[in-house]
């Protein structure tokens, strides 16, 4: 991996003014990234990340700092200039895919070749070419509503890729994937570091990335909390299944605690999805980054219609107590 910094951000600070209230999006946040890292930046909803991701995107401004890509400050540039770095330097991938419904995965595709001036032939041909790179060179006349989740997941990365871009912006990404195809997706975005030397900045909440990231920033409260390299995790992959006893707390909601601890380091049980149908809470599986353990857990009683990851904070106090959703 080319050690060359390609985003430089100094100061970055965004303030949101409601009356007379001043809400700190961000808080004087220093960040260099590296050409051809994948870089995840994970911390809980409202901590920032995606205001970080707009900065970075040249999709809003900061109210102080900067931010320089490539060498070009963002801060000094025209509104036109500004959607020149977006359409040649930048690829977006979307939590919801952003797909036009009524148009095939081939013209999705061709949309940010047309906005640049490509003629329709080169744009059909770069279109045809990067859809194929990602395995649908067979889907190219479907539209949206004739593909799977993940099928849309990668049209949206293809179109990310048509300009060529050296940055790859990606928000939530395998959040509304089951976990097979989520798997899938994050290996597609992990090549795209090693094949084609594109630095990928993801948004997460997903834990499947840390083993696939170069680096892992932290953001709580607006403010770089951490910034680690992957080999200064201790992360490891296996499986496990263990039964947990059930409760209800004072809201009545599923509530599990576990009544031993679980050893070693894992990942989500592959066949567990959402949608699987589950007669008891069971914790499948627990993941370490820098010493904290998630216990990770699969609904009761039920069908599961979201996988819920425990609080950090009770995991270390050691009580261990995981709200579960279930249809």
């Amino acid at each position: 991996m080319s050690q060359e910094v390609i985003i430089e951000c100094r100061g970055l600070t965004k303030i949101y003014r409601m009356g007379a209230n001043e809400v700190y999006a961000l808080r004087d946040v220093d960040l260099d990234v590296l050409q051809g890292e994948y870089l995840s930046v994970m911390g809980p909803s409202g901590s920032g990340k995606s205001t970080l991701f707009n900065m970075i995107g040249a999709l809003d401004k900061p109210s102080r700092g900067s931010v320089t890509i490539g060498g070009i400050s963002l801060k000094e540039q025209s509104s036109r200039r500004l959607a020149y770095v977006r359409n040649h330097h930048i690829g977006y991938i979307f939590q919801s895919f952003n797909l036009i419904l009524s148009l095939t995965a081939l013209r999705n595709v061709m949309l940010p070749l047309q906005f640049s001036g490509a003629t329709y032939e080169q744009c059909e041909r770069r279109a045809t070419e990067v859809l194929t790179e990602v395995g649908l060179g067979d889907r190219l006349h479907h539209r949206p509503d004739e593909l799977s989740g993940g099928q849309q997941q990668r049209v949206a990365i293809a179109r990310g890729l048509a300009m060529n871009p050296s940055i790859m912006l990606a928000d939530e990404p395998t959040a509304n994937l089951d976990l097979h195809t989520g798997e899938d997706i994050i290996n597609t975005l992990r090549r795209l570091c090693d094949d084609h030397g594109v630095t990928v900045i993801t948004a997460t909440h997903d834990h499947k990335m840390l083993d696939k990231s170069d680096r892992i920033l932290w953001i709580k409260d607006g403010k770089r909390d951490r910034l680690l390299r992957r080999d200064e995790l201790d992360i490891r992959v296996g499986r496990v299944e263990h039964a947990a006893s059930v409760k209800k707390d004072e809201a009545g909601e599923g509530v599990v605690e576990v009544d031993s601890p679980l050893d070693g380091v894992f990942q989500l049980a592959k066949n567990l999805q959402v949608g699987t149908e589950v007669n008891e809470l069971k914790v499948i599986g627990v993941i370490e980054a820098d010493g904290e353990k998630h216990d990770i857990v699969a609904g009761c009683q039920g069908v599961v219609s979201e996988v819920c990851v425990a609080d950090g904070d009770k995991v270390r106090r050691g009580a261990a107590l995981l709200r579960v959703k279930t249809t």
